[in-house]
């Protein structure tokens, strides 16, 4: 790979800095390993970019391959470093909420959603957004490159229009805007801490429960039917991880951010999750989001053989909750297999809880 990426930058770029040019694409592709919060990778791939971008002079800074190279390296920075900030004030915010029964529940909303909205008005890194505005544009003029509906004429924020999303937030401050407008709307001050603590323990499959959030990083410790790349490149006959667009839904305020997220399989191919360490002495029950583009119908079947649920219809924006028949969990195991119905598009899971009761 490293010698097509030297002769594509020595043909299309310049010869005299293929190697570096080559080196900074393949850590480009190193930026998406792993979880972005934790991965350094994005911050010295950045620094390698700039040090290029300061040596290599005006007309390679004008050639659009180096500008899109350049532009990748400093949006995926960008879009780092805010979220690590609006995770924080995440916490923060509940942080607020957990002193509800202390300083009143309007009070504790009233605190969380100021410290919410800090980043809208006391946003990070705009000089990396700057920039990545300024080659966005360049990348239009130089070749058309449409990066945003109003500005240049994509067709849609879902086709390719990537710069009008540069400022989607990161944590869940619409949904949880949503939530206190709700509350507030409640009668009795009982009633608005009861909902507190149930935002505040969404989350929270209780004592002996599993709670996976299954479009992160993560949750691939579940997935039992995973096939290596090499086997399967495509993810034809493996479970994938899929985002949500829900830009112009008009309900997008009440999803959770985790329901942008889901894995995923396609067409005929089931997604096998598996448990272990259960209590073999106790009873469950499955709460589950069947949420994302695909729709259609999904079965459930617990150890092959206890049907859990037959085929439903999914795609509404909603929670549903099951009994795990005991026999499927008494030797202290469970594997969960969803299949879609004949001839449907495949099969979607956003979240799981795993209760024990």
């Amino acid at each position: 790979m490293i010698e097509t990426l030297r002769d594509y930058c020595r043909l299309f770029i310049s010869p005299e800095y293929a190697d570096d040019l080559a080196q900074g694409f393949i850590m480009q592709e190193q930026n998406w390993e792993g979880p972005l919060a934790v991965n350094d990778q994005v911050d010295r791939t950045l620094l390698q970019w700039q040090i290029l971008e300061n040596k290599v002079g005006a007309k390679i800074n004008s050639n659009y391959r180096f500008q899109m190279g350049l532009m990748r390296a400093y949006y995926d920075a960008y879009i780092k470093q805010r979220l690590v900030y609006e995770t924080h004030l995440e916490y923060k915010a509940k942080d607020c909420l957990r002193q509800a029964k202390t300083i009143g529940s309007l009070e504790a909303i009233k605190n969380a959603q100021n410290t919410l909205n800090k980043a809208l008005l006391q946003p990070v890194a705009t000089g990396l957004k700057q920039k990545c505005e300024v080659l966005s544009d360049s990348l239009y003029k130089n070749i058309g490159c449409q990066l945003s509906v109003e500005k240049h004429g994509a067709k849609s924020r879902t086709r390719g229009a990537f710069m009008d999303g540069i400022d989607e937030p990161l944590n869940n401050i619409a949904w949880l805007t949503s939530q206190f407008s709700e509350i507030n709307k409640m009668e009795s001050e009982d009633e608005k801490l009861s909902a507190i603590d149930r935002l505040l323990n969404r989350t929270n499959p209780g004592p002996g429960g599993f709670y996976d959030n299954m479009g992160t990083h993560g949750s691939k410790r579940r997935i039992k039917n995973t096939i290596s790349w090499e086997e399967d490149p495509g993810t034809l006959d493996s479970p994938r991880f899929s985002f949500n667009y829900t830009i112009d839904d008009p309900d997008e305020k009440n999803f959770p951010l985790a329901w942008k997220n889901q894995v995923t399989t396609i067409y005929e191919t089931p997604l096998v999750l598996f448990y272990e360490h259960l209590d073999p002495l106790a009873s469950y029950s499955l709460k589950v989001a069947y949420v994302g583009r695909i729709t259609g119908t999904l079965r459930l079947v617990a150890d092959e053989k206890y049907t859990v649920h037959d085929l439903l219809q999914t795609g509404e924006a909603q929670i549903r909750e099951f009994r795990i028949p005991r026999a499927a969990t008494e030797d202290g195991y469970l594997e969960l297999k969803w299949t879609c119905g004949e001839g449907q598009r495949g099969t979607q899971v956003a979240e799981i809880w795993l209760i024990k009761n």
